[in-house]
């Protein structure tokens, strides 16, 4: 019976399980126990030392409770189901990325059904279950780079940064625009005149999780080539009506390591949406997840005061609630002398101390280049191919740069790129030189 139980980790604080006990422990136990862990931190080093458990069961008052590891452990294929002591608990829990929340009145087949749930027959949910348990999500290291460009509230204009970052790339390596805005409205489709039911992120999801072994060749069929574009994955027609497959437990980071497997660079661009006011939702579980699972995170803020403020949060949602360590994430700021935006030197004052408070700095300022978008309006090509010798252009040029190793596309470790301070530090030997030399007083010429 117990290979027929599912098996899970568990997270919850002594009370929880106890009050839950009867259906984790002895005959009558409906799941299967494969390790109990302290605190959250462990969970990653567990999952590193391998573990067949398909879910995670967390409780609020588990000791260091954190959304990130959540998100990460999500990202390795588990479900994450909350545990709720009272309402209150159950209220907050829902405010976080996970699967499904219950309290301790929960019975047996009720937890197995939560923690075996799968998309079923809308797409082999089994199959996709075990596709996701394998090579990378039990830590194989990734050869290529995957570069999530994700924007914020205000349209600060992250989508068009990924186009013309990738198509840049692709002038040194072999390179991958895939589109992962779940917001829908076909936008990149729309400009690239494609149909994206031809092929698109979702088959190749559909794929990756049935275990198919010929994901390359498939993925040349669903790749958008233009002149002018990197190859392209779209984002689903209606991400609305699949927003079920697309959102499965580890669903969107096996297909960004397949997609890692076929070409050394994928520049993914990620939807703003990370959170809403009601709680982490499906499209925002799929984009945390991409973001976790990227080797960098370019996070693209405006240039206009709502545009920096919305950014500055967004930055804060990375560093707190998802954990993204400091040295993976850049920071560039968009349309830097644009219409509405704030001036220049104001700018680069109220950017460098919002920064530097999160102790960060900006790499890139990209200037708004009236020229590149009117020839992108009427070519359709992205802004650094339609004016390769503007502005724009150039400042992501350098971005680039700073962003990879010169001879391959591996993320660059990030430099501590703060303001330098008002006067530079004197060396010990110029000092006594300084002390040595004779000035001349006013007084005595």
């Amino acid at each position: 019976m117990s290979d027929e139980r599912p098996g899970v980790l568990l997270a919850l604080s002594p009370i929880v399980e106890q009050n839950v006990a009867p259906l984790l422990f002895g005959e009558q136990a409906t799941v299967r126990v494969v390790a109990s862990l302290v605190e959250l931190p462990a969970l990653e080093r567990t999952l590193d030392n391998g573990s067949d458990a398909v879910a995670l069961l967390v409780s609020a008052d588990l000791s260091g409770f954190a959304p990130g590891p959540l998100v990460r452990a999500r990202s390795r294929g588990l479900r994450v189901v909350g545990i709720a002591r009272d309402d209150d608990e159950a209220a907050f829990l829902r405010e976080l990325p996970l699967d499904s929340v219950f309290t301790t009145a929960i019975d047996g087949p009720t937890l197995q059904a939560a923690v075996r749930a799968s998309v079923g027959s809308a797409n082999n949910g089994d199959a996709a279950a075990t596709a996701r348990s394998t090579p990378r999500a039990r830590g194989r290291e990734r050869q290529a780079t995957v570069l999530a460009v994700v924007g914020s509230r205000g349209a600060p204009g992250a989508s068009e940064l990924a186009g013309s970052l990738a198509t840049l790339a692709c002038a040194d390596w072999r390179t991958l625009l895939v589109e992962l805005d779940l917001l829908g409205g076909g936008g990149l489709a729309l400009r690239l005149g494609s149909d994206p039911t031809q092929g698109s992120l979702l088959a190749l999801l559909r794929a990756t999780s049935t275990g198919e072994r010929a994901v390359d060749e498939l993925l040349e069929r669903w790749l958008v080539s233009r002149s002018g574009w990197p190859p392209v994955l779209l984002a689903p027609p209606d991400p609305g009506q699949t927003i079920a497959e697309l959102d499965q437990p580890g669903a969107i980071r096996t297909g960004l390591e397949a997609l890692a497997d076929a070409y050394p660079l994928v520049v993914a661009d990620i939807g703003f949406l990370l959170a809403q006011p009601a709680g982490v939702g499906a499209v925002g579980r799929c984009h945390r997840e991409a973001l976790v699972t990227a080797d960098a995170v370019l996070l693209t803020v405006g240039a206009r005061e709502a545009q920096l403020d919305a950014g500055l949060a967004q930055l804060d949602l990375l560093l707190d609630e998802l954990e993204i360590p400091q040295e993976r994430i850049r920071v560039a700021c968009n349309g830097v002398g644009g219409p509405g935006a704030i001036p220049r030197a104001q700018l680069e004052q109220t950017l460098t101390i919002g920064l530097r408070e999160r102790e960060l700095a900006a790499d890139a300022l990209l200037p708004w280049d009236a020229r590149a978008l009117s020839k992108a309006v009427r070519t359709g090509l992205p802004l650094a191919a339609s004016h390769p010798r503007g502005d724009y252009a150039r400042a992501l040029a350098r971005l680039l740069d700073t962003l990879f190793l010169p001879d391959a596309p591996v993320a660059r470790a990030r430099k501590r790129l703060l303001a330098a301070p008002a006067r530079a530090a004197i060396e010990p030997e110029q000092e006594a030189r300084r002390e040595d030399e004779e000035v001349a007083l006013p007084w005595r010429s």
